[in-house]
């Protein structure tokens, strides 16, 4: 106790508990707009210009995932498809499992390439009426899915907030290894 009496350990302790303090609130601070900008890809991003809610960039992939599958499963009853198809199947059982954004996005560009394979292939395979009909029903969403991606605002919105802080605040959460939030790299849309 008698450390503490002294004025200059008082001093000392108090400057090292309120900087530690703010260290803590700055890392705690940039985790919370970490997890605030990554709930706008599941979410959606509000459009302030537009006053709606984008639909969400995790939706987009949804539907590319369910496309997939359908065109998977219709496919993979072709012998000379059925090999490109469970490579379809694979890559979106993969999408439906990433669990991050990070895993997502390259999961995704997984998929579009093994999309893109099964299509290269399809043009020389008879299909029946239905699964024909089917096929383009799948490719078309599949596709849409993809050019819906690309309009979506959720990286344009994660800069802005990330630009909001401070540089000092950047900084130091950098420092602190906090959060920062996952982009996602839209790939092209799959011919």
């Amino acid at each position: 106790m008698k450390l503490l009496k002294n004025r200059g350990i008082a001093i000392t302790i108090t400057v090292i508990v309120v900087i530690a303090a703010t260290l803590f609130g700055i890392y705690r601070s940039a985790n919370r707009v970490t997890r605030e900008i990554e709930a706008t890809f599941y979410d959606g991003v509000f459009l302030e210009n537009e006053n709606r809610l984008q639909p969400a960039l995790n939706s987009h992939l949804e539907n590319a995932s369910n496309a997939a599958l359908g065109l998977g499963t219709i496919l993979g009853n072709y012998p000379e498809l059925s090999d490109k198809a469970n490579i379809l199947l694979v890559a979106q059982g993969e999408l439906v499992s990433a669990a991050s954004i990070s895993r997502k996005e390259a999961t995704a560009g997984e998929l579009r390439e093994s999309f893109v394979e099964l299509m290269r292939v399809v043009d020389g395979v008879t299909l029946d009426e239905r699964d024909t009909a089917a096929t383009e029903h799948h490719t078309s969403t599949f596709r849409g899915a993809f050019s819906a991606m690309h309009n979506t605002h959720y990286n344009i919105a994660a800069e802005e907030r990330l630009s909001e802080q401070s540089p000092i605040f950047r900084i130091v959460s950098t420092f602190l290894s906090a959060s920062r939030p996952d982009f996602f790299h839209v790939l092209s849309v799959p011919q």
